[in-house]
């Protein structure tokens, strides 16, 4: 158990309820030769932990109800329309059932309500930003409203510009070049290779004249 210090030492590791953090039995050396060693963090909450393996597994459960009432089509496909959302929905709940089951079996190897945290910290710095995150999940619900509109060849571009711009990307390599040439890749594989019917927008007339979408 931890010491006053908060070193962890071997043996029962019982931790008291106000053991926030102890530290991590395996040390690194660092680049002037000594020994440094990484902190364990108690402060991941078990019950919301548990909570969100329940909401994980109820997704599972929605996405494969719903994808009950996709017509299948009059195209001869073994998968089906429902295919991918039955694989995703229960991989979802079976990851679900996995992960609370374990939480459940584990709840009394520390003591309280907080466990062993998991991930590491920020980069010193550079803090992780839910601003970022968010922004970027609105840019990929602009991008997929605006292709009825822009199409595909258009809007994807602009919207990895965006996304690698709030990622602090500033080479002109990444913010231009990338973003023109993953989509133009993207859409010869899908729409002229695999006859995927891409949404062109505006430009649906002329692609048709050129007899580059049915």
């Amino acid at each position: 158990m931890p010491d006053r210090g908060g070193t962890f030492r071997t043996g029962n590791p019982t931790l008291s309820e106000d053991q926030t953090t102890a530290a991590s039995p395996f040390a690194a050396e660092d680049g002037s030769g000594e020994h440094h060693v990484d902190p364990i963090r108690i402060e991941m909450d078990k019950r919301v932990d548990l909570a969100l393996h329940a909401v994980m597994i109820g997704f599972g459960l929605v996405a494969v109800y719903i994808a009950t009432g996709f017509r299948l089509g009059g195209y001869p496909d073994p998968v089906t329309a429902r295919g991918l959302p039955y694989f995703t929905g229960t991989y979802l709940v079976v990851a679900g059932l996995i992960l609370a089951a374990r939480r459940i079996l584990t709840w009394s190897e520390i003591p309280g309500i907080h466990t062993v945290s998991e991930g590491t910290d920020d980069e010193p710095g550079r803090p992780a930003s839910w601003v970022r995150s968010f922004s970027i999940i609105g840019i990929a619900a602009l991008w997929a409203y605006s292709l009825k509109y822009l199409g595909f060849i258009v809007a994807t571009p602009f919207a990895l510009f965006a996304m690698i711009w709030l990622m602090e990307v500033r080479s002109r390599a990444k913010l231009i070049l990338f973003p023109l040439l993953f989509t133009i890749l993207s859409w010869a594989v899908f729409s002229q290779i695999l006859g995927v019917i891409l949404p062109m927008g505006f430009l649906s007339h002329f692609a048709r004249s050129l007899g580059l979408m049915p």
